[in-house]
């Protein structure tokens, strides 16, 4: 995340004097970011060692900013995929997050109850988790004139200068190595790119694994992430990591031509179900179909965030009697 010299760098910038003189002589930065945007968010199968490939195509669907080839050519550069790995620092594991930014942003993604930086699992997922939130932060400092430049290369520079450096700096900081740590991701993420679209499959297994992806965050209607959904925000950001952009509310989706309606005996994994809870005349509840009888849904806050979005059973009594419509994504 951090070398010796970047932590030199940054170290120097919070000097008032200095920074001072940094900021006055910034130069805008653009080269590094005029494509950043280009190239599949689709993981080349075989392309990740160590069998880490299904981690990092689950932390690919965070955001749609942080695909998983960005992730793993991030990897490749951090440590070359060495879940040991220390740098001289410091930093720590396969993702090399500092001691400090772990503890506010590490995070449990295996499920083992531990966020533990020496996992694969919980770092790359943690890795996703940080730059997507950098990525929220940077678009609304560029919404208030803050930083100018490319979302993905100043979320890239956050995570290896850190935030307050792009800050200061109002744009990709003045230090070389965090320049060139961009332009080689940049350029490195094609080597993992895979070609074209998912297929149908591969969609609907990428809708499925962002909506799981989430499991640890709260429920709070209304909400759109990156920490809390609603329960068809929660459908909409997992089809849209599969590339279809689904309107926002169950009574928007269940009349977008992006669906159309399948019979309960014809139901499938990937499919949505809607559910009239309250008793009216349009749906308002809706969960992803995982298997003949569990859908993972955005349910209703609970005491406990790691119950508010869980797998549940759609096909006990309470659901059947709120009049289920099944609806299969067949858009683009």
């Amino acid at each position: 995340m951090i070398s010796a010299k970047v932590a030199a760098v940054v170290a120097v910038i919070c000097a008032p004097l200095v920074m001072l003189m940094l900021v006055l002589g910034l130069i805008v930065f653009g080269a590094v970011g005029e494509d950043s945007h280009t190239g599949a968010g689709v993981l080349l199968p075989g392309s990740v060692p160590g069998g880490y490939e299904r981690f990092v195509s689950r932390a690919g669907t965070r955001c749609p900013e942080i695909t998983a080839p960005l992730i793993a050519a991030q990897l490749q550069h951090e440590s070359g995929f060495d879940v040991r790995a220390v740098s001289p620092v410091g930093a720590q594991g396969i993702a090399q997050f500092m001691p400090a930014t772990w503890h506010s942003w590490g995070t449990d993604h295996s499920g083992d109850g531990v966020a533990d930086v020496w996992n694969a699992a919980d770092a790359i997922g943690s890795q996703a988790d940080y730059l997507c939130r950098l990525v929220g932060m940077i678009r609304s400092w560029i919404a208030q004139g803050r930083v100018n430049g490319d979302v993905v290369s100043l979320a890239l520079a956050g995570y290896n200068a850190g935030p307050g450096a792009v800050l200061m700096s109002h744009g990709v900081p003045a230090i070389p190595e965090t320049r060139d740590y961009i332009k080689i991701i940049l350029a490195t993420r094609k080597r993992f790119a895979g070609a074209g679209p998912p297929p149908e499959s591969g969609r609907l297994e990428t809708a499925i694994a962002a909506a799981e992806a989430e499991d640890h965050d709260r429920y709070v209607f209304g909400a759109d992430g990156p920490d809390a959904w609603d329960c068809s925000s929660l459908m909409r950001h997992a089809w849209h990591a599969a590339g279809v952009d689904l309107p926002r509310t169950t009574f928007q989706q269940v009349g977008s031509p992006l669906l159309r309606h399948v019979a309960w005996q014809d139901r499938r994994r990937g499919d949505l179900v809607y559910f009239h809870i309250e008793g009216g005349a349009l749906p308002d509840h809706v969960g992803l179909i995982l298997s003949d009888h569990l859908m993972i849904h955005a349910s209703h806050p609970h005491p406990d965030p790691e119950d508010d979005i869980v797998r549940a059973d759609y096909t006990t009594s309470y659901y059947r009697d709120a009049e289920p419509v099944v609806m299969r994504v067949t858009g683009g």
